[in-house]
């Protein structure tokens, strides 16, 4: 069947209604239940009037008294999404994937997905705080990026995916620095070793074959230090990093011969 012009939002415009994030907002809706086709109407409304808490409450009412409704996964969608725009982002979490769990061949489930990964996200606090948010989300756009390869969507997924890379990759790092400057070489290793490994795409990773070498250097292990920072000038080339380790290197070096 067609989608109403209403309904055909599709992944190609849900980034649209992102913009409508400082939307109104307003009472709570005081009317009885009306006829299925109003009910979804007036949340439509008040949905594209920024009425955001409004539309809430109305798109409930219709989920709740329309269930066999054609349009009930729209509403289902738009309920999610007047929860989104209000900030509530672990509500909206909540309601997409209701969405995906009840109506999965839905017009909607790509968008669904890609909020849903959105709304965790959004939660995702600082590098040095819990990041289950940030791996939830992370997760959930992975598999939007799996199962939808093909989406308009992919470009955004791919940015909030590096991003949550990037932030888990800094909390790690984060940890092995701490352990690094109580002097605890072999901790800090592992959580160093952790972002090369996991994390080598992002830009925590040549901090962390740096801090590896110098934790060997100031174990006084030369020829695992001497090992460690060319694999860092080797693999990230250009930088300051880079020129450090060669210095660091002549400097072993020297070392070596002066000893000999």
């Amino acid at each position: 069947m067609k989608r109403s012009p209403w309904k055909a939002l599709s992944s190609r415009s849900v980034l649209l209604l992102l913009g409508f994030l400082a939307g109104c907002s307003g009472g709570v809706s005081s009317h009885k239940p009306l006829p299925c086709r109003e009910q979804f109407d007036l949340g439509r409304q008040k949905f594209e009037r920024k009425k955001y808490l409004q539309a809430t409450e109305e798109f409930k009412i219709f989920v709740f008294n329309c269930p066999g409704s054609a349009n009930v996964d729209t509403a289902q969608f738009f309920l999610a999404m007047s929860y989104f725009n209000q900030k509530d982002y672990t509500t909206a979490a909540g309601e997409f994937r209701k969405l995906l769990n009840s109506f999965p061949t839905s017009d909607f489930a790509d968008d669904a997905m890609f909020m849903l990964g959105l709304s965790d996200y959004k939660q995702s606090p600082g590098p040095e705080l819990d990041q289950i948010y940030t791996l939830q989300a992370l997760e959930n756009l992975q598999n939007f990026k799996d199962i939808y390869p093909a989406s308009p969507l992919l470009p955004e997924v791919e940015k909030y995916i590096q991003e949550c890379r990037n932030k888990l990759a800094e909390k790690t790092y984060r940890n092995g620095r701490l352990y690094f400057r109580l002097g605890e070489y072999k901790s800090c290793r592992v959580y160093l070793a952790k972002v090369l490994e996991e994390y080598p795409d992002t830009k925590w990773a040549a901090q962390a074959q740096f801090l590896v070498a110098e934790s060997y250097r100031l174990e006084s292990q030369k020829g695992e230090a001497l090992s460690e920072y060319q694999k860092l000038i080797d693999n990230y080339p250009n930088g300051k990093l880079s020129e450090q380790s060669r210095k660091r290197i002549d400097a072993l070096k020297a070392d070596r011969v002066k000893q000999n």
